[in-house]
């Protein structure tokens, strides 16, 4: 058996900086338990329409139904607030076909309350550390 293989797609916003931490965590498993990992980056959200006029790259998602799991960063920014809002809905829905077609637990952490109502299965609201509301 190889290696698992992850996709990092950090996205916009503060996606980028989550994914500096999440390849801090990838290393330590790999130097203190010695496990090894196949791992590879693209661009989703802003980025990826800023490099190739689409919010996910049908590469991106060739990729993504490919690996054994995607690590997906925070998508949107006050840069992409005001991209068309079919754009956007595009993108929502290629995120899903990720979640959905990879069959993995998702955990999403957004401010965008329509983003997370159409993305997820349950939305839980958290205030100060605590659930809110389910």
């Amino acid at each position: 058996m190889g290696k698992p293989s992850l996709l990092i797609l950090p996205g916009d916003g503060i996606g980028p900086e989550v994914m500096v931490e999440v390849r801090k965590v990838i290393e330590w498993f790999t130097i203190n338990r010695g496990l090894e990992f196949d791992v590879s980056e693209d661009l989703v959200g802003g980025a990826a329409y800023d490099a190739h006029g689409t919010p996910l790259h049908d590469d991106t998602m060739k990729k993504a139904l490919d690996v054994d799991a995607v690590l997906l960063g925070a998508v949107g920014g006050p840069k992409y607030d005001n991209l068309d809002f079919s754009l956007k809905k595009i993108l929502s829905n290629e995120v899903k076909k990720i979640i959905r077609n990879t069959g993995t637990t998702t955990i999403m952490v957004t401010h965008d309350e329509i983003e997370a109502e159409r993305l997820s299965d349950e939305c839980y609201l958290l205030e100060n550390g605590k659930i809110k509301q389910i």
